[in-house]
């Protein structure tokens, strides 16, 4: 019997947990017929999805999440007649959309993407750790839920009770392999940021610290690439520091890789996270990473090999500098990116689960 794949998104809108579902979506297709389910219109899908997966937008059909839920049952139901069927959804509302459409026949999935009662906290306060929590608890309504890390694992065992698979993020290999640069000859070490700029990001930590590393005489020059709520206060604090012409803001860039694949070090300081899809990028283009240590980072990490963690925010200049070299003494830009990670082996993980 045919197997039908659908993937549950909030939009196609390429950003974060949504390209990893196109990633997934891809590397699926090889093997069985994929259609990519946005509950909202976006933008920008074309250009990472391969042609033989389909893409069916809800809003185009529904106006209301009820009438969305009805719409995606109906389309379930009709195909669970002829195919055996998965349901994957990613994100709050899609595992809502995904939870609530079940039918029989269908094996509906959640794939967690973080540490959700963090993020919904850093998000929107004390009313955000309830969703995180609801959220959580919603989990044990699905046949199958997929963590990317033991720590995301964990946490969702104590919250929903069931204990998930564990399946690493990953990135579109392929995709970024034109962008592998050798490590830069010049005499300015580079770092680079890549991701959202929200106070969960924590850029500002990273804009002292380069200000601290400048002080002490490093020669070092910092990327920024993203957009978001704290751009303009991101803005007054390098000129506030008087690093106009050490931190260029560059905004949102459909391709970073043309940036990060030329730099040191890539610096991702958030308060939380869940696998870092720019910091494994970062790795397969053979740049080390520098990530706080919380929830699965030390997966992703191995200290002194492929980046380093750190602790405390007093500690990020310090591991900057020590490993700023890390790049150039290792000589090549070959992968850092630990097994687990690798596209081939969680393509492999996700067929094993859904028995295709």
């Amino acid at each position: 019997m045919t197997k039908n794949i659908f993937i549950v998104i909030p939009a196609e809108t390429p950003d974060g947990p949504i390209k990893g579902a196109f990633a997934l979506a891809n590397g699926l297709s090889e093997f069985s017929k994929v259609t990519i389910v946005s509950t909202k219109k976006g933008v920008g899908a074309n250009s990472f999805l391969v042609d033989t997966v389909d893409k069916i937008c809800l809003s185009d059909h529904s106006s209301s999440f009820l009438q969305k839920v009805r719409t995606y049952k109906d389309i379930l139901s009709e195909t669970a007649k002829c195919s055996s069927v998965v349901s994957i959804s990613m994100c709050f509302s899609a595992d809502m959309l995904n939870m609530l459409s079940n039918v029989h026949g269908v094996i509906n999935c959640s794939s967690v993407r973080g540490n959700l009662i963090e993020n919904y906290r850093m998000e929107y306060g004390l009313k955000g750790v309830i969703l995180g929590s609801f959220h959580l608890f919603c989990l044990r309504f699905f046949k199958r839920v997929i963590a990317m890390t033991k720590a995301m694992a964990d946490q969702i065992q104590v919250y929903s009770g069931i204990k998930p698979i564990i399946i690493g993020n990953f990135i579109q290999e392929s995709e970024i392999d034109f962008f592998r640069t050798p490590p830069s000859t010049e005499s300015v070490r580079r770092l680079v940021f890549v991701g959202s700029l929200t106070k969960r990001k924590n850029v500002a930590l990273l804009i002292s610290s380069v200000d601290i590393l400048i002080s002490k005489g490093l020669n070092i020059k910092l990327d920024i690439i993203g957009s978001g709520p704290e751009e303009n206060t991101l803005r007054q604090l390098i000129e506030k520091y008087q690093l106009c012409n050490e931190i260029t803001l560059l905004g949102f860039k459909e391709k970073p890789m043309e940036v990060v694949s030329g730099a040191d070090l890539f610096v991702l300081p958030s308060y939380s996270e869940g696998i870092s899809r720019a910091a494994m990028e970062a790795l397969y283009l053979g740049v080390p990473c520098i990530l706080r240590e919380s929830d699965g980072n030390a997966e992703l990490i191995r200290d002194g090999e492929n980046g380093a963690l750190f602790s405390t925010d007093d500690e990020l200049p310090e591991k900057i500098s020590s490993f700023i070299n890390l790049r150039r003494l290792r000589g090549d830009s070959s992968s850092m990116l630990p097994e687990m990670f690798r596209q081939s082996n969680a393509i492999k993980a996700y067929l094993n689960l859904l028995v295709l």
